[in-house]
């Protein structure tokens, strides 16, 4: 479990070998970006990197869902 308020990296692929990393405030809004977006890695401060699933489950016991 992560604190929810902590600032959140996802990671997304732009081409071969490359990627864009967006950094939100918080893990409700980077779940919202998440759903538009094809996530390789998502890192929250303070807990280190996990996949997209991994942060997803934790967002759901937190109570976090996707709007």
């Amino acid at each position: 479990m992560f604190n929810p308020d902590a600032k959140v990296r996802i990671f997304i692929p732009d081409e071969i070998l490359t990627s864009t990393v967006k950094t939100f405030s918080n893990a409700k809004d980077a779940l919202a970006a998440m759903s538009g977006h094809l996530v390789l890695k998502v890192e929250v401060h303070g807990h280190g990197p996990m996949t997209p699933d991994q942060f997803i489950a934790c967002c759901a016991e937190l109570g976090l869902t996707k709007q």
